[in-house]
Order: C-alpha cells, then sequence, then structure tokens
C-alpha cells in the first residue's frame, strides 16, 4: 500500500495493544476527517464499536453538536501541526464519560498531516469526586454560616444576664466590706456569704471568658472563600456544555471563546444548570456572555439568556428544586443548589433580564465569580 497508509496501518497495529483508549482519525485530500480505527480499550470504555464507524465521518457517527466539537479540535490539531490537550465530556448511552484526551498529528513526508491519533484517559470518577465535593463543600460552607449565627445569637442572649451577674456581685462585695463602725456603713458579709458572692462572680465571669474562646474557635473553623483559579478555554467548555444539553442542535447557542481564569468545577456546574433551564424554555435561542465585573477586581460576570415565556412577575428561580432531565453528577440539582455554590463563594446570582409572564421576553440570569479574562477572542455560535 502507498506510503502514508503503510504509517497509518502500522499505527493502528501499535495502538491495538495499547492499555489506553486510542483512536486514529484520517486526514482525507479534501481535509476532511474519516475514522480509520477504535483500539479495543476504546470500545470497551466508550460502547462504540471500531468497525461500525470505520470510515465514516464524525457527522455520520455523532450528534450534530458532538461532532463540531471533535471535527473543531482534531482540524485544530492538523492545522497548529502541534499536540493539544483538553477535557471532554461526552453523552453515552450508558451515561455520561469525562475524558482528558491528548491529540497528535500523525507526520508524513512535507510536513503534511495524514491522520490524528487521539489518546483517552477516563476521568469520569474524578470528575465526580470533584462535583460531589463541591456540592458537599457548599452545603457545609452554608451549615457553618447558620451554626456560627446561631452562635452568635446564643452568645449575646447568655452575656447579658452574666454580666449583669457579675456586676451585682462585685457591687454586693464592695457595698457589704465596709466596717459596720462607720455612719454609713452596709451589713458586713459574713465568711460563707462573702465566698458565695464571690464565687457567682467567678463563674460569671469565667463563663464569658469561655464564651469568648467558643466564638473565637468557632471563627477559626469558618470555611473561607478562598478558591482556586486555573486557566481554561471557556470555548472548548460551552461547546462541551452545550452538546450535552442540546445534542441535536435545535436552537442557537452562542458563546465566548474566551481564554479566563476562573474555579472550572463550580463554572461547568451553575453554567451547566443554568444552561439546562434556558435549553428547556427556550424557543429558538440562548446565549452564554462573560465580561469583567467593573464593581469588583478579579471578579467575572456572567449571563445565561434564552428567548422563552421568561419567569412570571414575583416569581423567584432559585427557591425551587427543578430537578434535570440529564441524569449527571453536575446537574439535576436545581438553581436553589446553584445559587449556594455561588454565594458560598461571596459571589452573587440574580434575575438579571426582564420578568416576560404572558409577553414572553424571556430570561436573564447573571452570576459572578472569582476569575478574570485572560485572552479576549472571537465569539461562536452553535
Amino acid at each position: 500500500c502507498p506510503m502514508p497508509q503503510q504509517k497509518l496501518h502500522d499505527l493502528i497495529v501499535l495502538c491495538e495493544q495499547m492499555d489506553i483508549a486510542m483512536s486514529i482519525m484520517e486526514v482525507t485530500d479534501i481535509e476532511d476527517l474519516v475514522y480509520r480505527k477504535l483500539n479495543r480499550f476504546h470500545e470497551q470504555t466508550s460502547g462504540m464499536s471500531s468497525v461500525a464507524v470505520e470510515g465514516k465521518r464524525p457527522d455520520e457517527v455523532l450528534g450534530p453538536r458532538a461532532a463540531h466539537n471533535l471535527i473543531a479540535r482534531y482540524m485544530n490539531c492538523v492545522n497548529t501541526r502541534a499536540p493539544f490537550t483538553y477535557e471532554e465530556v461526552l453523552d453515552l448511552p450508558d451515561g455520561e464519560l469525562w475524558w482528558q484526551t491528548v491529540l497528535s498529528p500523525i507526520m508524513f513526508e512535507d510536513d503534511q498531516v495524514i491522520g490524528v491519533i487521539g489518546a483517552s484517559i477516563d476521568i469520569t470518577a474524578r470528575k465526580r469526586r470533584e462535583i460531589s465535593d463541591a456540592k458537599a463543600l457548599a452545603e457545609l460552607r452554608k451549615l457553618n454560616e447558620e451554626i456560627n449565627m446561631y452562635t452568635s445569637m446564643a452568645a449575646h442572649d447568655v452575656r447579658g444576664p452574666l454580666r449583669k451577674i457579675k456586676v451585682i456581685g462585685e457591687l454586693i462585695s464592695a457595698d457589704m466590706s465596709v466596717d459596720p463602725q462607720e455612719p454609713d456603713a452596709g451589713v458586713m458579709l459574713h465568711g460563707p456569704q462573702r465566698a458565695l458572692i464571690t464565687s457567682i462572680s467567678q463563674i460569671a465571669e469565667k463563663t464569658l471568658a469561655h464564651i469568648d474562646s467558643i466564638l473565637s474557635y468557632s471563627r477559626a473553623l469558618s470555611l473561607t472563600s478562598e478558591v482556586e483559579l486555573e486557566p481554561i478555554d471557556l470555548g472548548l467548555l460551552c461547546a462541551d456544555l452545550v452538546s450535552l444539553v442540546d445534542g441535536d442542535a435545535q436552537l442557537r447557542i452562542s458563546y465566548p471563546h474566551t481564554k479566563i481564569m476562573v474555579e472550572r468545577v463550580a463554572l461547568q456546574i451553575v453554567l451547566r444548570n443554568l444552561l439546562e433551564n434556558a435549553v428547556r424554555f427556550a424557543t429558538s435561542a440562548c446565549t452564554i456572555e462573560v465580561m469583567a465585573d467593573a464593581r469588583e477586581s478579579g471578579d467575572l460576570i456572567f449571563k445565561v439568556s434564552d428567548d422563552g415565556p421568561g419567569f412570571a412577575p414575583g416569581e423567584d428561580p432559585f427557591s425551587g428544586t427543578a430537578a434535570s432531565s440529564l441524569q449527571s453528577a453536575m446537574s439535576g440539582f436545581g438553581l436553589a443548589s446553584a445559587k449556594r455554590i455561588i454565594e458560598t463563594r461571596g459571589c452573587s446570582i440574580w434575575l438579571d433580564g426582564p420578568q416576560g409572564g404572558a409577553t414572553g421576553s424571556g430570561a436573564v440570569i447573571a452570576f459572578t465569580t472569582r476569575g478574570n479574562i485572560v485572552k479576549e477572542e472571537e465569539g461562536g455560535e452553535a
């Protein structure tokens, strides 16, 4: 066979021996992509059949949005002639699968790219832990805030009477400890009485000090809102989420292709839930926007909008726990929990657009999160 095909064949034989999910795509003369091989480990992990996909283009195998995302990433590897690493989530019949994928161009003479080989590691268990931990931490922070509030209230209620007891004890000791021979002297305290009053004052004083130490300990245990920021490609993240919530491309969904520093897992959870809500009620289009928050340094503002009926006047979209139609670790816990995740990080979420009611003017939900824009790029639509 021709030399390029021989090289592809050799790689196919090699990847079949690897205990890691691997795929090989051939770049055809018309700069199109076709499947050449999914190794046995890929088949076991994804449930896809190499024989069933061989010779087919991505759009003949995957849904419209998933195919669009895959082609864009593989062609980026082809055009740059350099390895490309990304995190992706796939909506498969057996559930969502998270992969960390590395694409590498298959080069031939004259710097010709004849194919792309992809190696993927299953990170589903890790992602589920991260998402579960993010939710649990939000609940724990909320509970901790409530405990601190009730502790402070209880301490305030107890401090007043204790201070009065302490002061009264001191006054009694002062007034009744003078010489009875003096004309204006009070009653002299006897030994047991003096000991009782002194003991009461000391108990009150020690209890007040103990309450202060408990409050200090409680504050020391408070969970901070510090978060770890990491660089992410917002376009890639949004493309995956859009593929999950609108895999058949029934809507026009636009989102920014921007590099940002942000807390990845929290953003994935909140954006996923807001997008699911928007897609559920949208008529024809949804939009994701991101901008720097002029009010706060180190914050970003996200807005997710749709052209559906909007919320009824006075309706609070964050008070319920609407279930998601997609059963995954990231979805199905409602806008109320998304609100909690945002607020426990010292940020906020609100209904930003008009409340539609019967006017059908759509809804806009905005939220802030810690982060900053690294690089502005041209937005995209899918």
